[in-house]
């Protein structure tokens, strides 16, 4: 947010519209990496620490969205 506040300095994250774009940002950047990890051949026991780190932002961001859905 840091980098988009410093082009629209007054940038909020307050409409629901604005906060399920940062959580499917967040999806995405989680799936990405996780997706790249299998090119990159990661060793072990990045690869584990990887797979667990973007399954809890991905349920994270989930949490995030499930009451913009209503």
């Amino acid at each position: 947010m840091a980098g988009y506040r410093s082009i629209t300095p007054d940038l909020t994250t307050t409409t629901p519209g604005a906060r399920a774009r940062l959580a499917l940002y967040r999806i995405h950047l989680a799936l990405v990496m996780r997706v790249e990890s299998a090119p990159r051949r990661y060793a072990p026991d990045h690869t584990a620490w990887l797979l667990s780190w973007s399954a809890e932002r991905v349920a994270e961001q989930l949490a995030v969205l499930e009451p913009l859905a209503d």
